[in-house]
């Protein structure tokens, strides 16, 4: 968990400023811990976007490649083709 946590405070932030993006949480829930009663090390991931577009936009992005990469020839909601590299 301290390298999960680590790394939700070193690049959390990274997309604060994406418009698109309504709402982020990271979830996290530790084993042991008597508030979650959790079993084992739980994380989850969660974000709201504006519509469509934004996420796909972002998907499609140079910041997100390896999504398209294993996308190639899939249409961004943007209509922008999604390619190796773009």
């Amino acid at each position: 968990m301290a390298i999960l946590e680590r790394r939700i405070a070193e690049k959390g932030s990274a997309l604060d400023q994406y418009e698109p993006l309504l709402l982020k949480t990271y979830n996290v829930a530790r084993r042991g811990e008597m508030a979650t009663l959790s079993n084992e090390n739980l994380y989850a991931p969660f974000y709201v976007w504006k519509d469509a577009a934004g996420i796909s936009d972002f998907l499609c992005s140079a910041g997100f490649k390896g999504w398209c990469s294993h996308s190639v020839g899939r249409r961004c909601a943007s209509g922008r083709q999604c390619s190796r590299g773009s």
